[in-house]
């Protein structure tokens, strides 16, 4: 599985966009009301005003600066742990592999607390917690794009992508849900009843 390049620059934003929520009104209030001050006096030569504005605009980018720095540390770091978690992903030795339906998918822990008590119908909810997928049966790649968007294709391998349930989502009228318009959803429900009975029978076991 892999965390991608949009998922790191979801992380940033959020990142800045905590810090700008909690410091971008003191730092706006701090750098225009000064300078406003300033360029007044300035103009009017009244340099009395202008010596306090410069001083406070001065801590004020002082600060901004430290919270730009501070910043760069934090989205640095957080974009290396994020990429050794996207390595560490790519093949999950602790996941169960299981290929269905034309393509694989990776069965997690969620499934054994399940398999036993619901199917697809029953947890329709939660089945998207128990597989993680779709996923290319060679490389491994992450596949949703490839398929949805009819390329059929997998984009890391090449390799032709023969997915046995159509990839197209069930729009039932008068149900509003996330998987009935998912165009995923009904090859991944497909893939949780082919793993529950296998589970079932024994042919499939937790690592």
């Amino acid at each position: 599985m892999s965390v991608g390049r949009k998922g790191i620059d979801a992380v940033v934003e959020w990142v800045v966009k905590q810090v700008l929520d909690r410091w971008g009104l003191p730092i706006l209030m701090g750098v225009i009301i000064p300078g406003i001050l300033w360029f007044t006096g300035l103009v009017k030569g009244v340099y009395a005003v202008a010596g306090w504005a410069i001083a406070a605009l001065g801590a004020t980018l002082l600060a901004l600066v430290g919270i730009v720095i501070v910043l760069g540390v934090r989205t640095s770091r957080l974009k290396t742990e994020l990429g050794e978690l996207q390595e560490r992903l790519k093949h999950p030795s602790d996941l169960v592999r299981f290929d269905a339906r034309g393509v694989r998918w990776f069965i997690t822990d969620n499934f054994w607390a399940m398999y036993r008590s619901f199917d697809s119908r029953d947890a329709s909810s939660l089945t998207a917690k128990t597989l993680l997928g779709p996923f290319c049966p060679n490389c491994e790649a992450e596949i949703t794009d490839d398929l949805t968007s009819g390329r059929m294709r997998c984009g890391e391998c090449s390799i032709e992508l023969s997915p046995t349930i159509p990839i197209q989502a069930e729009n039932k009228p008068g149900i509003i849900s996330m998987n009935n318009s998912d165009p995923i959803w009904p090859i991944r429900r497909a893939a949780y009843g082919d793993a529950q009975r296998k589970a079932l029978r024994g042919e499939l076991r937790r690592q």
